[in-house]
């Protein structure tokens, strides 16, 4: 007995659809240790991931979906020169530690926002907070990894986004932080 033609062709597709989407559904560190590695003094220690703490082109739908409360083209133009440099502090870091994330923007007389997010490998929210970028245009915030929240041996990410007042994008981002004991 022939399958149907429409039953073999509903199979195919759930298929693919299944497997293609799977590796889109969890983050990927990258190659080697997917981090970059910073002492407690935010030294650079190590090997050195040049896609993190650096500008992100374009997001996809969940990337985008984390900071959905900000009213702004995400995938937009980006004004590069917006920062002169961001990082995270120590990494790897323990659980139950307290890492720092620092921002140094590129001017220091405009009020600037900053929207972070940290998610797990599979996309679930650990974190998220807007702290503001005063005077000096550098900002210095601690994030607390928490036993209870955070796992030894696993990678989060944080995803950043720099914007002004008027919600106009300036730098976006993110980092792989991987946690030890």
């Amino acid at each position: 007995m022939r399958t149907p033609v429409h039953v073999t062709t509903f199979l195919t597709l759930l298929s693919l659809t299944l497997f293609t989407g799977c590796g889109k559904s969890k983050i990927d560190p990258g190659t080697g240790d997917g981090i970059s590695y910073r002492d407690s003094s935010n030294n650079p220690v190590g090997a050195q991931d040049d896609t993190d703490w650096t500008s992100d082109a374009t997001w996809n739908a969940k990337e985008k979906d984390l900071f959905k409360d900000l009213a702004m083209d995400l995938n937009g133009a980006q004004k590069i020169d917006a920062v002169r440099s961001i990082s995270l502090y120590p990494n790897p870091n323990k659980v139950g530690s307290i890492s720092s994330l620092i921002l140094r923007a590129s001017t220091s007389s405009v009020l600037r926002r900053l929207a972070i997010v940290i998610v797990d490998k599979k996309y679930k929210v650990k974190h998220r907070s807007e702290p503001s970028l005063y005077g000096n245009g550098q900002l210095l915030t601690t994030l607390a990894l928490p036993a209870g929240e955070y796992k030894s041996g696993e990678y989060y990410r944080l995803y950043y986004v720099l914007y002004e007042p008027d919600n106009q994008l300036l730098y976006k981002g993110h980092g792989d932080i991987k946690l030890v004991e």
